[in-house]
């Protein structure tokens, strides 16, 4: 079941049936106990700020890159990612009981000590992240709510989110954008570039790891064209 509510600290598993759907305990229990990189509501909490401390080898000298993926979905870009990346740190988002716990699985059986997933929100990034904790974001192939342009006020990227990015981004990092929506695509442009992004005259070394999602190896084969831009803060 989706995560509709935006307290990201609340402990929502107490109120979802654990019968019905077995990835409420198994993420519970697992983020507790610490064995899965998963954090989810109450555990969230003290994060803010310290993000980096969730992960081990620590370069206290010169601190790790954090890097944020926006909807993880099971995991494949963001162990990708975290595969070729190792002195990065990831950190993906998801509203998924399943597919945070399998994101999460992924990075384990891989070994990857770089790659964690949270249970949450990408609309409470305000009170997860302090401004200018991240380096970057990722964000590919969100909804794009396109059907009807009464929809369009769902999008995520919105002026005040790009805004809001723009805060939380340290100064030289990025945001990584892919969508199969021509329109949303034309909508983050004009969002992006007036909440004070720039457009790089070289892409970040990570942005340019070729990378395809399940849903844009989907798109591609359907013939459907892929929209795709990296700014700088």
């Amino acid at each position: 079941m989706p995560l509709q509510h935006f307290d990201p600290f609340s402990e929502i598993s107490e109120r979802m049936n654990k019968e019905v759907n077995p990835y409420v305990l198994k993420l519970s229990d697992a983020a507790r106990a610490g064995t899965l990189p998963v954090k989810y509501g109450p555990l969230l909490k003290d994060l803010p700020g310290n993000w980096r401390e969730q992960f081990s080898q620590i370069n206290e000298a010169s601190p790790d890159p954090l890097v944020l993926e926006i909807g993880c979905h099971l995991g494949d870009a963001l162990t990708a990612l975290g595969s070729s990346f190792p002195e990065t740190r990831f950190v993906g988002l998801d509203i998924t009981f399943k597919r945070v716990v399998t994101a999460a699985e992924r990075a384990q059986t891989l070994g990857l000590k770089n790659v964690m997933a949270a249970y949450a929100n990408a609309k409470t990034l305000d009170l997860l992240f302090v401004d200018q904790e991240l380096s970057g974001v990722i964000l590919f192939f969100p909804d794009p709510w396109e059907k009807k342009k009464s929809q369009h006020h769902n999008r995520l990227l919105t002026p005040e989110y790009c805004s809001l990015l723009h805060k939380k981004v340290a100064e030289g990092g990025f945001f990584w954008f892919k969508t199969d929506s021509q329109n949303y695509f034309e909508s983050a442009l004009s969002f992006m570039s007036h909440a004070g992004w720039k457009e790089p005259e070289e892409w970040p070394q990570l942005c340019k790891f070729e990378i395809k999602t399940k849903f844009e190896k989907k798109f591609s084969s359907e013939g459907k064209p892929i929209f795709e831009k990296v700014w700088i803060r």
